[in-house]
């Protein structure tokens, strides 16, 4: 696949579980505005725990300067605090991380430990945990 995916192409995927198309497509939304909007302002909300999910890897790995990073944060932390999907919160802990948790490093360190514990994800939190311990 050379194109970048639609939106509704993206979220078809991630609805279906075609988790692989997900991940080869993120880095080709990755810098696009409107994936980054709807990941946050539409997605991590999404009655779809799958969908949620993709919102936040598409915040993981989306390219954001610290200031805009800034008013997402809290947006991104209030929809961890009420997630019950697992997949889908370890994700949004991840774009904490990898974007700087900020005032919420303490309240993500235990959901990335449990992440650590998971051999989907585990190398994943790995690498945000050292980091962030890093960083105390």
């Amino acid at each position: 696949m050379t194109r970048k995916p639609s939106l509704k192409e993206l979220i078809t995927a991630a609805k279906e579980e075609k988790w692989d198309y997900v991940d080869e497509s993120l880095p080709k939304v990755a810098g696009d505005d409107q994936y980054v909007r709807w990941a946050y302002a539409h997605g991590i909300e999404n009655e779809d725990k799958n969908v949620r999910d993709l919102a936040g890897s598409i915040l993981e790995k989306a390219t954001l300067s610290e200031s805009a990073f800034s008013p997402i944060r809290p947006i991104v932390f209030e929809a961890i605090k009420k997630e019950s999907h697992p997949y889908a919160k370890y994700r949004m802990a991840f774009a904490l991380a990898a974007h700087g948790a900020g005032e919420y490093q303490e309240k993500i360190i235990p959901i990335l430990d449990e992440a650590s514990r998971d051999k989907d994800v585990s190398s994943i939190a790995g690498g945000y945990l050292k980091q962030l311990r890093k960083q105390k």
